[in-house]
């Protein structure tokens, strides 16, 4: 059996084993508990930079917010536009630090911020008005950190739809890894942290471009736990172009490789368990997705190869008899219809059928109703894509190219 074989029948079975992973933590698994009746003053942290069409309307929001004792503070990044002077406007607390990041400013924030709680909040998010009291309740002594369910803002377009959709799975993914104690990401969109945790864990590290995740693996790797507050909801703006989002996405896995080696001591370590073996299901998931762009790829081309050799003898043998020849029209037709790959091409696609199951599991338990063709456009092509851009920051680790938030 042939290499390629061998690796798509691995990664079938990988796949089975995703999709009764998940099921079994669906079946089994125990939600966290919303426990905490206390409703601390929380320090609402904005960093931004260049972010006049949005500022104004993401203060307004936040000053919405159902809460009884709150500050908002906007750290203006050294934008070279309006952001701090309409913040000021808005009603925020605005300070206009050196030019040093998402981290640095969140740093900064950090300093003069009173909050028993620390919430930070994306510029370019509005968030729903019992947003920041549904996530406050599940903050316990057991509890580090809450992360809000993430919905996607801008989804007119087919980018944004997929992306909902990827969002959508997302959140269902990490609210069941909370359920095992494993979430390990805190996205900028909104999250809540223990201030007397980022006092003992350290302040966000400016040499990372995806704060967030190292953040979570740093609060996660000192023993914290970090739930997610289904009822609390933010809705963020995606990118709108495939350029800016493929972008986004190498920034992404860039600082997902980067912060997995910081903590690669993690895996398999028995002191961090459940988390170190959580994080090799990620890093199995992330082959899965590589391997599995190169068989697409591989089969495309021997499927095209086979159409246009059959195309062609097929016009030959309209033609051969004119000239008194023939030829075997049928044995290429079998040989398309019965070897090895199109056997194995229907294992492939068994295989995410039975992730469409776990489909079936998250549209009943998320409001937003997505089409079954939404999941095959999704599974079969955006992650295709994906794994390109992944590729992509993968060899800027390896190279060492410049950072670019």
């Amino acid at each position: 059996m042939e290499i390629w074989n061998l690796l798509l029948l691995g990664i079938i079975y990988v796949t089975l084993f995703f999709g009764l992973f998940w099921i079994l933590i669906y079946l089994n698994g125990q939600p966290v508990q919303r426990k905490s009746k206390r409703k601390p003053f929380v320090s609402i942290l904005v960093p931004a930079h260049n972010e006049e069409k949005v500022i104004a309307e993401s203060v307004k929001n936040l000053k919405q917010l159902k809460y009884p004792r709150f500050e908002i503070i906007v750290i203006d990044d050294e934008s070279s536009d309006r952001t701090a002077e309409l913040a000021k406007k808005a009603g925020a607390r605005v300070i206009s630090p050196k030019r040093s990041g998402k981290a640095g400013a969140l740093n900064q924030g950090l300093k003069i911020a009173k909050g028993e709680i620390i919430a930070v909040v994306d510029a370019d998010t509005l968030v729903a008005k019992d947003a920041l009291e549904n996530a406050v309740k599940y903050m316990t002594d057991d509890i580090a950190a809450v992360i809000a369910r993430i919905c996607v803002e801008n989804d007119e377009t087919a980018l944004g739809s997929v992306q909902r959709l990827e969002y959508n799975i997302s959140n269902f993914g990490r609210m069941m890894a909370s359920w095992i104690g494993c979430l390990n990401i805190l996205p900028g969109a909104l999250s809540l942290i223990r201030r007397d945790v980022l006092d003992s864990v350290g302040p966000f590290d400016t040499d990372s471009i995806t704060e967030d995740y190292e953040m979570g693996m740093r609060i996660v790797s000192q023993g914290h736990k970090i739930a997610y507050a289904q009822e609390s909801l933010a809705y963020t703006h995606v990118p709108a172009n495939i350029s800016s989002w493929f972008r986004q996405r190498i920034r992404w896995f860039r600082g997902r490789v980067e912060t997995l080696w910081k903590y690669k001591h993690m895996l398999f370590n028995k002191k961090y368990y459940p988390q170190s073996h959580y994080l090799a299901v990620e890093l199995l998931s992330f082959f899965v997705i590589f391997m599995t762009t190169l068989i697409t790829i591989r089969y495309a081309y021997t499927f095209s190869k086979k159409i246009y050799l059959f195309v062609v003898s097929k016009f030959i043998s309209q033609m051969l008899p004119v000239f008194g020849g023939s030829i075997p029209i049928m044995n290429i037709k079998n040989r398309i219809l019965f070897s090895n790959w199109t056997v194995n091409l229907f294992l492939f696609v068994s295989g995410y059928l039975f992730l469409f199951q776990i489909g079936e599991l998250y549209k009943n338990w998320n409001q937003d109703k997505e089409k079954p063709m939404n999941f095959l456009i999704f599974f079969l092509i955006y992650t295709r894509v994906l794994a390109f851009a992944w590729l992509k920051g993968g060899w800027n680790v390896i190279t060492g190219a410049e950072k670019k938030w």
